[in-house]
């Protein structure tokens, strides 16, 4: 299996487990704040929610960063004949 198709793969994963999470956290904040009824305490509850949920994502976005810096990195090196500067 080529890098390509198994960083996809990888990748569709993490997607798929993203999405996962996020619907879990959903159904469990959902039956908190209709128990809360809004107010002060359903925008804390809310803005849990969302916390959660963007730091989630950040770390998706971040791992891909991480995964395309490191490939460009070993494509310069394999194409300067393996000198780095």
């Amino acid at each position: 299996m080529s890098k390509l198709t198994e960083a996809k793969k990888s990748g569709q994963r993490t997607l798929i487990a993203i999405v996962i999470i996020g619907l879990s956290v959903y159904m469990g904040f959902t039956p908190l704040y209709e128990l809360v009824q809004g107010g002060v305490t359903g925008a804390v509850i809310g803005s849990s929610f969302a916390a959660i949920f963007v730091i989630v994502l950040t770390m998706y976005l971040l791992n891909k960063q991480t995964e395309i810096e490191q490939e460009t990195k070993k494509s310069y090196g394999d194409n300067q004949g393996g000198k780095r500067r």
